[in-house]
């Protein structure tokens, strides 16, 4: 592999020495590999799915891949797939087949929960997430933050990660990508978002979550493989994100450091997570299926409804407070809000134009 990705050139000059350290860096020229492997192909290939790792599963709407990719619009390069995280309750099983044992999951708190970010899906670092200023959410975020708070106190960890206190994700938010590779002699590879300066911002757009989207099955291997994660990865420092930092810790200190970490994440109590589902914070695809046994049509009814940020500046420069939309909006929208982030909707290649006679308090 390392052949490979010496081809990469000045990727390989600039993150050649991390590569037996930090998983960012194999991310990245592996995605530099892939790219030159398409390029190289006999048959044209049109689109790169990035970095999708072992425990990601992709989900997306259309008869194939190709129809699906077929009906972008035709000047996004870079299609951006938010991600929504797996839970796993006490008394389910644990193992290596996590995607046809989890079916709950946390919906994105992007869709749920204001941020503060460069304009969405710009930029390649994760949001800062803030609270719903009416209150939404309050029981779950505060459930899980206590929990974050309990784990801290019980393995002697001070948090001093990235990411916001507001979150209720353990992994990263910012979702993953797919790009056009007719661009890719300008274009920068990276984990979350490429880059290509003679773009900009032009052509990067979000897919709207109700057609497509990636579930994360962070940490649902069992406890042996996620000894085995941790162990490969206990000199690594640029993943920065709380969770991750925690478990190297417990995986540095050896015995049943990890074991007992593994025990208290992996087992949330069920009746803990009732009310999430009520409110729109949780879903299950088990019963989304049971209602629907169409399972694009499950997921679909999970992550549909949603259609776009209001954006409101901040003095600094770019950078925005984003207002999740909804078809029945829970929040209020500033008054400064004066644009919004529209979505590629797949059904005909359409996007979410800004809702005409939305009130603006």
């Amino acid at each position: 592999m390392e052949a490979a990705w010496q081809e990469a050139g000045q990727l390989w000059d600039e993150l050649g020495s991390e590569v037996g350290h930090e998983v960012t860096a194999k991310q990245i020229l592996n995605c530099a590999s892939a790219r030159s492997r398409c390029q190289a192909a006999h048959r044209q290939v049109d689109w790169l799915l990035c970095n999708l790792d072992l425990d990601e599963a992709m989900f997306f709407f259309g008869p194939d891949a190709q129809s699906h990719f077929g009906a972008a619009p035709e000047d996004a390069w870079q299609i951006v797939y938010l991600n929504h995280e797996a839970v796993t309750a006490e008394g389910e099983p644990h193992g290596d087949t996590w995607f046809g044992q989890n079916n709950l999951f946390k919906v994105s708190p992007l869709l749920k929960a204001p941020f503060i970010s460069e304009r969405f899906p710009q930029g390649d670092s994760e949001p800062q997430l803030l609270r719903p200023p009416d209150g939404s959410g309050d029981e779950m975020l505060e459930f899980w933050q206590a929990r974050n708070d309990r784990l801290s106190e019980q393995h002697s960890f001070r948090k001093r990660a990235g990411g916001s206190t507001s979150s209720y994700f353990d992994g990263y938010v910012r979702g993953k990508v797919a790009v056009r590779l007719s661009v890719f002699p300008e274009s920068r590879p990276s984990i979350h978002r490429w880059s290509c300066p003679p773009l900009g911002e032009r052509g990067s757009t979000v897919c709207a979550p109700g057609s497509g989207g990636v579930l994360h099955y962070l940490n649902c291997g069992g406890v042996d493989w996620f000894a085995a994660k941790y162990g490969q990865r206990l000199q690594e420092s640029q993943n920065r994100l709380w969770f991750h930092l925690l478990a190297q810790e417990k995986a540095r200190a050896g015995g049943d450091a990890l074991q007992e970490l593994y025990d208290e994440v992996r087992s949330v109590p069920r009746e803990a997570l009732e009310s999430q589902l009520a409110a729109g914070f949780l879903v299950s695809l088990s019963a989304a299926e049971a209602a629907n046994p169409d399972s694009e049509s499950a997921c679909r009814s999970c992550f549909s409804g949603f259609w776009g940020w209001a954006l409101v500046a901040l003095d600094a420069a770019d950078v925005f407070v984003h207002v999740p939309l909804w078809t029945e909006p829970t929040l209020e929208v500033p008054a400064l809000a004066a644009e919004t982030v529209e979505l590629w909707k797949l059904e005909g290649a359409d996007q979410f134009q800004q809702q005409k006679g939305i009130s603006l308090t």
